[in-house]
């Protein structure tokens, strides 16, 4: 049986669909990956108006910004004036969170990742904390809204996605079988166009 995560960026929906599409997919916990929790445009997703939202449905809300946050104060996490994921992914903070990710599946609470963008492709949740989630033994499903309401992208699927805006050769939606260097290359590049700039 599939270890499964899921993750979702609230752009996509007004707070009731929101709810809903989480207890559509059975999410107990949500964790909240932003550095800054608060939104000028989306005021239903503010920290403390969303968690009383979630409560009212069963859902336990965390805030894990120090653990999972794209936008971190040490020095040692960037490169080239940008947020390394790789680097922060081998930091303990991460680690902790990846690890507090684990004690939550393992007590049977089913998690979701979440942070603003709608596309999971264009945020740090899927580049970041996808990726190295989907290292350790989970099946990462992206949820995003559709016309039906809801649907859910697999990493690998999103992966592809990846390799095709970074090599036109033909082979984009492939599985680029031993193809590991391509798709590591995919995942520098697009963690300096979107990773953290703080000048």
């Amino acid at each position: 049986m599939s270890k499964i995560i899921y993750t979702i960026g609230y752009s996509g929906f007004k707070i009731e669909a929101f709810t809903a599409a989480l207890g559509e997919y059975g999410v107990s916990v949500l964790i909240d990956v932003r550095s800054v929790p608060t939104s000028r445009f989306f005021p239903h997703y503010n920290v403390k108006t969303l968690a009383a939202a979630l409560l009212t449905h069963g859902i336990k809300y965390l805030n894990l910004k120090t653990e999972f946050g794209a936008r971190q104060e040490n020095p040692d996490y960037y490169t080239a004036e940008f947020m390394d994921y790789e680097k922060f992914a081998e930091g303990p903070q991460f680690k902790s969170g990846v690890k507090r990710v684990v004690q939550f599946y393992a007590s049977g609470e089913t998690v979701c990742l979440m942070c603003a963008e709608k596309d999971p492709l264009n945020c740090h949740r899927a580049i970041l904390c996808g990726r190295e989630l989907k290292a350790v033994g989970f099946e990462v499903l992206h949820i995003v809204p559709n016309k039906e309401g809801t649907l859910t992208e697999s990493h690998d699927v999103l992966e592809r996605r990846l390799m095709a805006l970074y090599f036109k050769d033909g082979r984009q939606y492939g599985l680029f079988e031993n193809d590991g260097d391509k798709l590591l290359e995919c995942y520098k590049r697009h963690n300096a166009k979107i990773g953290y700039k703080p000048n």
